[in-house]
């Protein structure tokens, strides 16, 4: 075996290792047993996990959705707390032309206004861009704008159309 074919099996083996340990943290949810998984992903390079979690029907009485931040296994932030209904706690915005679709959808909470946002534009990017911001809703500063690597299906939030709060795209 050449030297330069051992360079490249190890190269390769450690890439692989780096995809694989991206993809276990993507993977990793903080909704439980029973609960439906409506979006999952990973902060960009970080352990930290966004999940939006919820009843396995957003209608009717008992359904609920939650929004769950944090590492694996150590929620930091919980939204809202004590199953609330989603049509008054979440709002969703889609803007769809063909090829493009940009979704967003937001919660407010102390004073702050946390938004996953979705971009996929066939022209630009075969891939979805996603992406978690907060934003200080006192004088509306981006104070936090995080690349998400997702678990989910690209375009997945749309399933929540009409079942949490549907407003124009204001972007």
């Amino acid at each position: 075996m050449t030297t330069r074919f051992a360079l490249a099996l190890a190269l390769a083996a450690l890439a692989g290792s780096a995809q694989s340990a991206a993809a276990q943290t993507a993977s990793a949810s903080h909704c439980g047993a029973g609960e439906t998984i409506y979006f999952n992903a990973a902060v960009d390079g970080s352990p930290k996990v966004v999940s939006l979690c919820g009843s396995a029907s957003l209608e009717g009485n008992g359904a609920w959705l939650e929004n769950r931040f944090g590492e694996p296994g150590d929620v930091e932030l919980r939204y809202p707390s004590g199953n609330a209904d989603p049509m008054s706690t979440f709002t969703i915005r889609r803007y769809t032309r063909p090829r493009t679709t940009y979704l967003k959808l937001d919660f407010s909470n102390k004073g702050y206004t946390y938004a996953i946002l979705e971009a996929f534009d066939a022209d630009e990017d075969p891939q979805s861009n996603v992406s978690l911001r907060v934003r200080r809703d006192s004088d509306g500063k981006d104070v936090a704008d995080l690349d998400l690597v997702m678990s989910t299906e690209p375009l997945n939030i749309m399933l929540l159309e009409n079942k949490v709060r549907t407003e124009p795209f204001d972007e």
